[in-house]
């Protein structure tokens, strides 16, 4: 299975159905609308994944756009979100220099950035996707949190629509030194 590939987007989308992600998009709209931004403003998820986060954006009345670096990942947010959100390559965001009163980023994306100079980038370009005056939001796990909330091992076993079953297992290994933190996932299928 290729990292962020076809099948992988499919698996990260039963994984994740469960989510509340209406719930999760609530205090992203409160801060929005605490700093100005009015309903109907063009909002960037990057990091998008399969499009749900952007989804309950749109049906909250923003025009959302998103971008995920995996086109399987945009394939099924395309799919999921037909014309209510656009969705874009980083690519072509850059080429055709598309700018948005928010750029935001959720779900721990700004986290997988494992070095400042890639953490340095990745805020560049949120901020260079944004207009003048324009938002950049974006959350992360933070060393408390690790702290108090720390990741752990575990074996979950998902059903599909179709009748196949598959398990996760993770393992969690913490480099306190360096401040990273990785999670390995090993995926299990099996058939219907």
């Amino acid at each position: 299975m290729t990292s962020f590939g076809k099948e992988y987007a499919r698996i990260y989308d039963l994984i994740y159905e469960g989510k509340d992600y209406a719930a999760e998009v609530v205090p992203l709209v409160e801060l929005l609308v605490s700093r100005g931004v009015q309903e109907d403003a063009t909002l960037l998820d990057v990091g998008c994944g399969t499009g749900r986060h952007a989804l309950e954006l749109s049906r909250r009345g923003f025009e959302v756009h998103g971008t995920d670096l995996s086109s399987s990942m945009l394939d099924l947010a395309r799919a999921r979100c037909g014309n209510s959100v656009t969705f874009r390559t980083a690519e072509e965001l850059k080429s055709q220099g598309v700018k948005f009163d928010v750029a935001f980023s959720l779900f721990d994306v700004l986290s997988y950035q494992t070095s400042t100079n890639q953490l340095l980038d990745f805020l560049t370009d949120l901020a260079s996707w944004t207009k003048p005056g324009g938002h950049v939001v974006a959350d992360c796990w933070h060393l408390p949190g690790l702290i108090f909330d720390p990741p752990t091992e575990r074996k979950s076993v998902y059903g599909g629509r179709d009748g196949e079953s598959f398990s996760r297992e993770s393992q969690v290994l913490t480099d306190w030194l360096s401040c990273i933190t990785d999670i390995r996932y090993l995926l299990s299928l099996a058939g219907p």
